[in-house]
C-alpha cells in the first residue's frame, strides 16, 4: 500500500496474522529504513506508525489481515477528520455508496456499530463515541468509536479512542472489551466512565467493573482507572453503563442491571472527585411490571422541575413481541441524592412512565444537555436478524438526534431543527388527496397534518421478489392507536404498537434502511429497519377521509457524506 502522508502525522491500522502465520507490518520510509512490527495472533493488533508530513510511504503487509487503516494525527484533526485507507474490503469506502448504506444518519466507514456512548457538549463541538468493532459485520470485542460535529447533522470521523482489554487480544475463549459508558465536560477537561466487560464465549456471567478517565483536547485520552469492581448483593449478572454528572461539587453515577428478578437502576456518590473513593447509596429505582428483565443503558437527568429515569428492558420480549423496549419513567425524588446519606428504600417515586420508542429497533438511547437543548441519541439495532451482509458495508446506525421535553405528564421528543437543514429537492406539496411517489434513492421526508382525525395506511417502502411478492414497511391506523407493520421480514409477526389514537400530525424520515417517524410534533416515536434492493423508494397513501388531509409535503433528503470518505 503506498500513500501519502499529506498533513498527517501518524499512520494507525489494525492487523492480523493469517490462520497458522506469523504476520507483520512493514513501513518503508523514504531514507530506505524499515520499521516492522507484528501482526495480532488471535485478535487484531492496533499498529502505529509515526510519519513526516508531505511524505510518501509504502506499508507491506506479511500474512496479515487489515481490517482498518487510517492517517491521523494533523493539526487540525478536528475540522479535516481521519484520512481512510482501507477497510476489510481493501479500499476505503465513499461513505455515500451502497444500497443500503444510511445517507443522513450516522454510521462508521464499515463493520459494526452499537450503543452510542460518551456524549457530550464541549467547547463548541458535539462529540459522540460509540461501541465499534471494525472487524467485521458481527459483534465481538469492542472497541469505542469516535466522531465530532458542529451541529448533530455532519459528522467527522476521528481516531479510534478505546481498545478491548489486552488478554481478550490474546484468546478466543473470551469475549467483552470497552462497553458502553457516559461523560462529563468540565470547563478544562471532560470526565469519562464507563464499563470493562469480560465473559467466556457462549456464557452470559460476565465479569464487569467501572472505570473513569479524562481528555482535556478529546484528541488525547489519559489511563483508565478502576472506581467500582463489586455488584450490590443481589444484583443480577449485568451491572454496567454509568451515567456519570456532577452536581452541587459532587459526582454522582447510575449503574443498570437487575435486583431480585426485577430490572433496577443503581445509584453511587464520591467521597472525593471523580476518582472516589465511590460508594453505593441504593437503588434509585426498580420497575416491578417487567419481572426478569434488567436494564442496560440508564439515563437519569432533570427537565424542569421533573426527573427523569430511563432504561433499556434487557433479554426482554413484551407482550407483543417487541424485544428489549426502553421504558422512560417520569416522577420526583423522596430524597435529596446530594445529602451524602445512603438512600432509604427507592429514591425516584415514579407518576407516569412510557415507551421511548415504539419501534422495533431503536436501543441504547443516552442523552445529554448541549446549547440549552436535552439531546437523546439512540441506536439503530436489528433485533429481527435482519441485516444484510455487503461489500464496506455497517451494521447499525444511530438515529437522528432528539429533543426531549416534559409535557402533559409525558415524554416528548423531537428531531432536532438542524436535521430539516438537508431537505432537499420538493417532489410534492398538496392536500386532500392521495399521493403515490417513487423517490429516487430511497431517502426522504414527509409531512403530513390532519384535521381531526382519519384513518390511513402509509406504505413507506418495497421490496418487489418478483413472482414470489414483495415485502414492505407500512404506518397505519385503523380504528385503534398507530402502529408499524412489516410484511416479508423479519419482524413481519409483531405489530408495533403506540399508545397514540389521535393524529394530528406526522413526521416520516426514510433513510435507505432506516425508518424513523414521529407522532403529533414528539407525542411519540418509532425506529425500524427495512431493507430493500430497489434503487427508488416508495411513498403511497390510503386515508379514510382524504379531505381531512390539511397539508402534505415530501422532499429528497441530502447526503451527510457528500464526496467524503
Amino acid at each position: 500500500m503506498i500513500f501519502e502522508s499529506g498533513r498527517y502525522r501518524e499512520l494507525e491500522l489494525f492487523a492480523l496474522s493469517y490462520e497458522g502465520k506469523e504476520g507483520s507490518v512493514s513501513l518503508l520510509r523514504p531514507d530506505g529504513t524499515c520499521e516492522e512490527k507484528k501482526a495480532g495472533i488471535a485478535g487484531y493488533r492496533w499498529i502505529r506508525f509515526s510519519l513526516q508530513e508531505g511524505t510518501s510511504y509504502e506499508a507491506v503487509f506479511e500474512n496479515t489481515r487489515i481490517s482498518l487503516a487510517y492517517l491521523s494525527d494533523s493539526d487540525d484533526l478536528m475540522e479535516e477528520g481521519i484520512r481512510l485507507l482501507l477497510t476489510d474490503n481493501g479500499k476505503p469506502p465513499l461513505m455515500a455508496e451502497g444500497i443500503y448504506r444510511d445517507q443522513y444518519h450516522f454510521a462508521p466507514p464499515a463493520g459494526w456499530m452499537n450503543d452510542p456512548n460518551g456524549l457530550c457538549w464541549y467547547r463548541g463541538r458535539y462529540h459522540m463515541f460509540y461501541q465499534y468493532n471494525p472487524h467485521g459485520q458481527e459483534w465481538n470485542n469492542m472497541y469505542w468509536g469516535h466522531a465530532v460535529s458542529r451541529n448533530l447533522v455532519h459528522w467527522t470521523l476521528l481516531p479510534v479512542v478505546l481498545e478491548p482489554q489486552e488478554y481478550l487480544l490474546e484468546t478466543k475463549d473470551f469475549r467483552g472489551g470497552a462497553f458502553s459508558g457516559s461523560a462529563w465536560p468540565e470547563e478544562d477537561k471532560v470526565v469519562f466512565a464507563l464499563t470493562r466487560n469480560c465473559c467466556k464465549r457462549g456464557e452470559q456471567a460476565p465479569e464487569e467493573i467501572q472505570t473513569v478517565f479524562t481528555s482535556q483536547d478529546m484528541i488525547h485520552f489519559e489511563k483508565e482507572s478502576l472506581i467500582l469492581n463489586q455488584k450490590p448483593d443481589g444484583a443480577h449478572s449485568d451491572w454496567r453503563d454509568p451515567k456519570i454528572w456532577k452536581a452541587g461539587g459532587k459526582w454522582y453515577l447510575v449503574l443498570g442491571g437487575g435486583l431480585d428478578g426485577y430490572p433496577a437502576i443503581f445509584f453511587y456518590g464520591s467521597h472525593g472527585d471523580a476518582l472516589g473513593p465511590w460508594k453505593y447509596k441504593g437503588v434509585l429505582l426498580s420497575d416491578r411490571e417487567h419481572k426478569g428483565a434488567g436494564f442496560e443503558c440508564p439515563d437519569f437527568f432533570q427537565i424542569g422541575d421533573m426527573c427523569v429515569a430511563v432504561g433499556a428492558l434487557f433479554r426482554y420480549t413484551d407482550k407483543n413481541g417487541r424485544y428489549q423496549p426502553i421504558r422512560y419513567y417520569l416522577g420526583k425524588l423522596r430524597e435529596n441524592l446530594q445529602s451524602g446519606e445512603d438512600l432509604n428504600g427507592e429514591a425516584f417515586a415514579i407518576t407516569a412512565s412510557g415507551m421511548y420508542d415504539f419501534g422495533g429497533n431503536f436501543y441504547a438511547v443516552q442523552s445529554f444537555e448541549g446549547m440549552g437543548r436535552r439531546i437523546a441519541i439512540g441506536w439503530i439495532a436489528d433485533f429481527y436478524k435482519e441485516h444484510r451482509v455487503v461489500r464496506n458495508g455497517v451494521y447499525g446506525s444511530m438515529s437522528i438526534p432528539r429533543e426531549l421535553s416534559v409535557r402533559e405528564n409525558r415524554l416528548y421528543m423531537k428531531p432536532v431543527k438542524e436535521i430539516y437543514h438537508l431537505k432537499e429537492q420538493k417532489l410534492y406539496e398538496g392536500s386532500k388527496e392521495e399521493v403515490l411517489l417513487d423517490i429516487p434513492g430511497k431517502t426522504y421526508y414527509c409531512r403530513i397534518e390532519i384535521d381531526g382525525s382519519s384513518d390511513f395506511s402509509l406504505l413507506l417502502g418495497r421490496e418487489l421478489h418478483g413472482t414470489e411478492g414483495s415485502s414492505s414497511i407500512s404506518l397505519i391506523k385503523a380504528g385503534g392507536p398507530v402502529y408499524v407493520k412489516t410484511v416479508g421480514t423479519g419482524s413481519e409477526h409483531i405489530r408495533f404498537y403506540s399508545d397514540v389514537v389521535q393524529v394530528q400530525s406526522l413526521e416520516i424520515f426514510v433513510d435507505r434502511r432506516t425508518v424513523e417517524v414521529f407522532l403529533n410534533d414528539g407525542e411519540a416515536a418509532a425506529s425500524n429497519v427495512f431493507y430493500s434492493q430497489e434503487e427508488n423508494g416508495r411513498l403511497e397513501t390510503a386515508f379514510v377521509d382524504p379531505e381531512r388531509v390539511r397539508h402534505m409535503e415530501v422532499w429528497t433528503m441530502e447526503s451527510i457524506w457528500k464526496e467524503r470518505r
